[in-house]
């Protein structure tokens, strides 16, 4: 397979998981059919794994898998929007919004206030 034994172990884990990408997923898959030792691996981790799954599957939302590759592997799918209203950002959204309402009151008392 020409895997490290560390790397092949992890990659079953992400298999079992369902973490890989679908052309990935198909290139370990087909790995897993001549492969006993990553069969073993992937017994391994689905047991534990089974464990932990509750007993009606439970579908997460899609935004869930897109923020856990994104914390996991790096992938930023973030929009604009998303980052602007993203909670770390909370403080400078009050302060724009409060300078946008500041100079519109200011504004319109210097039009029709006098």
């Amino acid at each position: 397979m020409g895997l490290e034994r560390d790397d092949a172990y992890v990659l079953t884990a992400e298999y079992a998981l369902g973490l890989m990408a679908e052309d990935e997923r198909q290139r370990f898959a087909r790995q897993l059919l001549d492969d006993r030792a990553l069969q073993a691996d992937l017994a391994f981790w689905q047991e534990r794994f089974t464990a932990l799954m509750p007993e009606d599957p439970v579908t997460p939302p899609a935004h869930i898998m897109t923020n856990l590759r994104a914390e996991l592997f790096g992938d930023d799918q973030t929009s604009l929007i998303q980052d602007i209203l993203h909670p770390k950002n909370r403080a400078t959204v009050v302060a724009v919004g409060t300078a946008k309402i500041a100079l519109i009151v200011a504004v319109i008392w210097l039009l029709f206030g006098r």
